[in-house]
């Protein structure tokens, strides 16, 4: 079974203002290699960019554009999920349900599913 290690959060490791997407792909793509190279998991917690539309505090849709730093993030990361609840609503069971969406999910392929999913 491989090691596996949480860094939350991604952005918290990049530079500010117009160095943070630079930086942000420095570390995706060191990263990526080391995951490779020690066959490990890394878990990153992204902060994610205001959306066009609905807020996600209200239930916005997460799309994988919307993390910060989305292009290295895109491309090095085998699995991403967004995760939506609208804390904003005046019903409660509604206030009280998320919906986790797969964004990204590369070891399979689409309808393929393994007899024994890997560990993530």
């Amino acid at each position: 079974m491989s090691a596996s290690s949480y860094v939350d959060h991604l952005t918290a490791l990049a530079g500010h203002g117009d160095e943070e997407r630079a930086s942000l792909e420095k570390i995706m793509s060191e990263l990526g290699g080391l995951v490779k190279v020690m066959d490990i998991i890394i878990t990153f917690v992204s902060h994610l960019t205001t959306p066009d539309g609905t807020p996600h505090e209200e239930g916005g849709r997460v799309t994988i554009r919307q993390f910060k730093g989305s292009r290295a993030i895109g491309y090095w990361s085998d699995f991403m999920f967004g995760m939506e609840r609208d804390t904003q609503a005046e019903d409660e069971e509604e206030r009280q349900t998320t919906t986790f969406r797969v964004l990204k999910e590369s070891l399979y392929g689409p309808g393929q599913r393994p007899d024994h999913p890997p560990h993530i």
